[in-house]
């Protein structure tokens, strides 16, 4: 019917607006899914550099061994070579900091409902608290969080212990070259001097009474 074809041609534009805004859609929803598929590649890419550089720094904080004594200011050079070890060591973990942000911002967490199998509470408790290895859904991922705190941990706690002995040892040095007559005759100055202002501060009081 006559009547009819301007329907018709209307029903057809909007049909073809539908879809090309569909098509556009589509389009861009694809661009979006290869850029996350790349991020994921990437992410998968990074996570296993971290955590073979994990497993070799975990040598290397093993093979760096116990803290020596501190009994002599003479090893004093010791430990300052320990200490910028261990520095240079927590400066490398800052370096992979972003890399590490990285990987697990794109993570899935675990369901904290969702039960959990028997290898991965084994694989828990080999490796730390269960609380750790629960927080996201993919193992490795879990692996790398817990590994990271521990390396950085064992790295501060080393330091704080160096920069201790290193403290300890200075005092020791500075005590072996404190000569009494000397700190007497500066105690002496000290008193003198501070008698001095104490008898200033109230001649001025006595003035200001008077």
């Amino acid at each position: 019917h006559p009547d009819a074809v301007p329907v018709l041609e209307n029903l057809k534009k909007e049909l073809q607006t539908r879809w090309d805004e569909l098509i556009k859609w589509s389009k861009q929803r694809g661009e979006q899914l290869i850029v996350l598929l790349d991020e994921q590649k990437l992410r998968r890419v990074k996570l296993d550099e971290l955590l073979n550089w994990l497993e070799d720094a975990q040598l290397r904080l093993d093979e760096a061994g116990e803290i020596p004594e501190a009994d002599s200011p003479d090893s004093k050079k010791l430990f300052e070579d320990l200490l910028e070890d261990v520095n240079d060591f927590m400066n490398e973990l800052s370096d992979r900091q972003p890399d590490r942000d990285f990987v697990l911002k794109g993570a899935a967490k675990r369901d904290a409902d969702k039960p959990r199998s028997r290898s991965s509470t084994t694989s828990s408790r080999r490796y730390g608290s269960e609380s750790d290895d629960a927080e996201y859904a993919n193992p490795r991922v879990s692996l790398l969080h817990r590994k990271w705190g521990q390396a950085w941990l064992r790295a501060l706690r080393r330091k704080e212990e160096l920069t201790n002995a290193l403290e300890y040892l200075s005092e020791v040095e500075r005590l072996q070259n404190f000569e009494y007559d000397q700190w007497q005759e500066k105690f002496h100055k000290w008193i003198h001097y501070n008698k001095s202002r104490i008898s200033d501060t109230f001649f001025r009081k006595d003035r200001q009474k008077s």
